[in-house]
């Protein structure tokens, strides 16, 4: 999207960069923030700074994804707008490292449980907030917004989709409420009890089987975690979720959790302290940690209280072969650059080695950020997104470092390039701009997703959604769901009234699904949950609203 429209993000992202904090759940959009306390923001300036250089320190031969140098602001920078941006940026950057910080595992099942003994009010509310919010209605103009794009209607962030056949589609947001349609996507019920919260993107639903979520609570439009946990439905089309459905103990209660993947009997979880893993037969007990590469820094551990602690310990995603569930990949890194970034592998001892080469697709600590996985359901291809922090530190138009395929549907690869941000860009992407084009936040902004029926059609989300069906065969994407702005002007009388129909920007979770014998994809993002035919003609804009959440 143009410059103007992302002034506000790109400088606090810049400056998160710069000083060598961020995570991969850090923010991806100006909202209002209470400004920090001044002395709360400069002590966390001071741990971002000696954080950075401690890094910078122990990684001077790592090459120079970990340089902790300023970037100035983009040419043409309005004057003004500086000191609100200042004053933005160092919000984010406060709370972005307030949550989730260092909190004891359990902590928060203990603060929920207390709040839930306490005495209540009564009291008659009304709800005098639901009036419909048009991005795309005359009155609303706003520059430093995605007002006018063509996105219409937006709801709110939508971290997790799962769909079935059976024209079920569960929909997951960021402030939380699991939402349920029972029509392939409309007449959306939250009637899954008061612990539903976001379903997980990867979760997959089945009839006559549990599902699975994860339970979170968030602050208003971010992706600040407060506390997490995994529950299940014993029935996804009809039940609830309820805190007694919880799966495992305390130990992923503070915890971002970025993927939950299935095999071998067991559900592992990717998370912001490594990766843990359960049973998926008998659900009571704890989890079991299968690795994290800096144990110190978790909870109890010799530097628990160590200011780098919340990012020592992050995974991302697991791949695991589907012909043999003991081979297991996982990807880990914190997307601002450590040197603990890599994949890694289990050896013949049992132990978790770095993985050294798995062909294009980089193994090197500056180049594996934040990875997302996706498979075939045949088990004939594995596809895989990677950032770089490498390229987002050098490269000011783009954080990724490309899409990638293992032909042999193993995570072990060889794994073989099939779309860079060049690549992207030519397929009808609406980043052109200097300063903003595909993958410029992949670091925040990804997902995969294989066609059931055809292991070369893939779905890959950054800020828009591309779509390819030659993926083996390196085939050129198309962006179906791009963000255009052919309308777009402040000045509501300069409008052009043409805006085409298109998804809103940023996306986070995916899922195709039938009802009725008619596929659909769907796409979930900062401004709600869309869908178009998976096969077919689809209307004008390439997409289809499924209904606000």
């Amino acid at each position: 999207m143009p410059n103007r429209q992302r002034r506000r993000l790109l400088l606090p992202a810049v400056t998160l960069t710069a000083l060598g904090l961020t995570t991969t759940q850090a923010l991806a959009a100006p909202s209002e923030t209470p400004k920090p306390r001044p002395h709360q923001a400069q002590q966390q300036a001071e741990i971002g700074k000696k954080h950075a250089k401690k890094v910078q320190g122990t990684a001077a031969t790592a090459g120079p994804a970990f340089s902790a140098k300023a970037s100035s602001a983009a040419p043409g920078e309005d004057e003004g707008d500086e000191a609100e941006n200042s004053a933005e940026g160092t919000a984010q950057y406060t709370e972005a490292r307030t949550a989730p910080g260092v909190v004891a595992p359990g902590a928060y099942g203990a603060a929920w449980s207390q709040l839930q003994s306490m005495p209540h009010t009564g009291g008659s509310w009304e709800h005098v907030t639901n009036k419909p919010y048009n991005e795309d209605d005359p009155r609303y103009r706003d520059v430093n917004s995605n007002s006018s794009g063509g996105a219409g209607f937006a709801t709110g962030r939508i971290t997790g989709i799962a769909a079935d056949n059976d024209g079920y589609v569960y929909a997951g947001g960021a402030n939380g409420g699991v939402f349920r349609s029972s029509t392939g996507g409309g007449q959306w019920k939250s009637d899954l009890g008061q612990a539903a919260v976001p379903l997980h993107r990867r979760a997959e639903p089945r009839r006559g089987r549990a599902a699975l979520v994860r339970h979170r609570r968030v602050q208003h439009r971010r992706h600040l975690v407060r506390r997490h946990r995994r529950v299940r439905a014993r029935g996804p089309q009809h039940g609830e979720f309820q805190p007694g459905n919880r799966v495992g103990g305390a130990e992923l209660e503070s915890t971002i959790i970025h993927a939950l993947r299935f095999g071998g009997g067991k559900v592992w979880a990717a998370t912001s302290r490594g990766v843990w893993s359960h049973s998926t037969s008998t659900l009571s007990g704890p989890w079991t940690l299968e690795f994290a590469p800096n144990p110190d820094y978790l909870p109890g551990g010799a530097k628990a209280a160590d200011a780098s602690a919340p990012y020592k310990n992050i995974a991302n995603d697991i791949a695991i072969d589907p012909r043999d569930p003991t081979k297991v990949v996982l990807a880990v890194g914190w997307r601002g650059g450590d040197t603990y970034n890599g994949f890694y592998g289990k050896a013949a001892d049992g132990s978790w080695q770095r993985v050294a080469s798995l062909g294009d697709l980089p193994t090197d600590a500056a180049n594996v950020g934040n990875v997302t996985f996706a498979r075939s359901a045949d088990g004939s291809r594995y596809y895989a997104i990677d950032q770089s922090p490498d390229v987002m530190a050098h490269n000011p138009d783009t954080g990724l470092k490309g899409i990638y395929v293992s032909k042999s549907g193993s995570p072990y690869g060889p794994w073989v390039l099939i779309a860079d941000k060049d690549k992207l860009k030519g397929s009808g992407s609406a980043l052109q701009g200097a300063g903003y084009q595909p993958g410029i936040q992949a670091w925040y902004n990804q997902f995969l997703q294989v066609d059931p029926a055809n292991p070369d059609h893939v779905y890959a989300g950054l800020e828009e959604v591309f779509e390819t069906k030659t993926a083996a065969t390196r085939g050129r994407p198309r962006a179906v769901l791009e963000q255009r702005f052919p309308c777009w002007s402040i000045d509501p009388t300069k409008q052009t009234g043409d805006c085409s129909s298109t998804v809103h920007s940023d996306q986070h979770a995916v899922a195709i699904g039938s009802y009725k014998g008619k596929a659909s994809v769907y796409v979930g993002n900062d401004g709600g949950i869309y869908r178009r035919p998976g096969n077919g003609a689809v209307d004008a804009g390439a997409t289809a609203r499924t209904g606000r959440r």
